[in-house]
């Protein structure tokens, strides 16, 4: 470098702008061309280097955004950069309709269109980029239906853009709660009674209950015969008493086996009565509203008792005297004697 002159010196400078590896070959060769290829060799080397070394940058998310139709969505996206350079945010084309983001990742979306779609980000430094998709859950609920972002109905990309399912209010049904409820196609009211929908929610109108009918609860849903034996009226009688329509009134009787005025009834004992069993071989058990007859000969079926011999060890005498004659004296005598085991026959 010392040995030309300063002239030179000057002007092999301004040829290399400065690098001296550029001076000292331009000026060992004595050729412009190599001193300006080493110059270039230099400069590529320097930005490969750079280029090559740089980290490009991350997006961190979110990576899910739940969205509904006509309402506004915001959110701020975060990125990093491994060698720590500024980042910038954009997204990429095409654009969904009402989406948009700042450069330092404020993002806000009003979506409009609610056809299937991809939201496409992406983040630079001054040297390389990288690009994120989001999954998007799109809730197309209406009539105030409430978004049931557990639930997908439909999926498309792979996933990426989902649609969700819908909570509907009373009075809305349907997939996206479009469609108002009509409660009269389930027949709610009586046979031939008109059904009327309302104009909000789940309710309808049923019309009076026909001629000769009476309504339980709401008119026209349930309708009973104007019997006052029947529901909705409670049941008149005593529980052992059977009720007997006449007309727009009512009569009580007792059931069979029982006696009273049908309000109060009480059980008959048939076994109080001398004729209530074929003869003395029985005995009389009596029961609500009936009585049975139980053979006295152990071992005997009752269908076979009144036939059966006497057991041996029993007193045995003829019971001559007609049951229409027999006086209180030969009755008790009687009763005397089927205590000690004694039949007649």
């Amino acid at each position: 470098m010392t040995s030309v002159s300063q002239a030179l010196l000057i002007s092999t400078n301004e040829s290399c702008a400065g690098l001296l590896q550029c001076m000292h070959d331009l000026l060992l060769s004595n050729s412009s061309a190599l001193g300006l290829q080493t110059r270039k060799d230099f400069n590529d080397f320097k930005q490969m280097s750079t280029l090559y070394g740089n980290g490009a940058p991350r997006l961190l998310g979110p990576a899910l955004l739940q969205l509904r139709v006509n309402a506004t969505f915001k959110t701020t996206f975060e990125a990093i950069d491994p060698n720590n350079d500024s980042i910038s945010f954009s997204l990429v084309k095409p654009i969904p309709a009402g989406a948009f983001i700042t450069l330092n990742g404020q993002f806000t979306w009003t979506m409009q269109d609610p056809g299937p779609m991809q939201l496409v980000l992406q983040v630079n430094d001054q040297l390389s980029g990288s690009i994120f998709i989001p999954t998007l859950q799109v809730c197309k609920c209406a009539s105030g239906g409430t978004c049931d972002y557990s639930i997908v109905i439909e999926s498309y990309f792979e996933g990426k853009y989902q649609v969700v399912g819908c909570i509907c209010p009373l009075g809305f049904s349907g997939t996206f709660c479009s469609s108002q409820s009509k409660p009269c196609q389930g027949e709610p009211c009586f046979p031939d009674v008109p059904c009327l929908n309302q104009k909000t929610g789940s309710q309808y109108t049923c019309s009076t209950c026909p001629a000769g009918t009476v309504a339980s609860g709401m008119d026209g849903e349930k309708c009973f015969l104007y019997d006052l034996c029947l529901p909705p009226y409670p049941f008149p009688c005593h529980d052992n008493a059977e009720c007997i329509r006449s007309n727009t009134s009512y009569t009580c009787r007792c059931r069979l086996g029982f006696t009273g005025d049908g309000k109060n009834c009480s059980d008959i004992n048939e076994c109080q009565s001398l004729y209530a069993c074929p003869n003395a071989k029985f005995e009389c058990i009596n029961s609500p509203g009936s009585y049975r007859c139980s053979c006295l000969y152990k071992g005997v079926e009752d269908s076979q008792c009144g036939n059966s011999a006497n057991p041996p060890g029993w007193n045995i005498f003829n019971c001559t005297v007609n049951w229409q004659t027999r006086n209180i004296a030969s009755l008790q005598e009687f009763s005397k004697q089927q205590e000690k085991k004694v039949s007649c026959v």
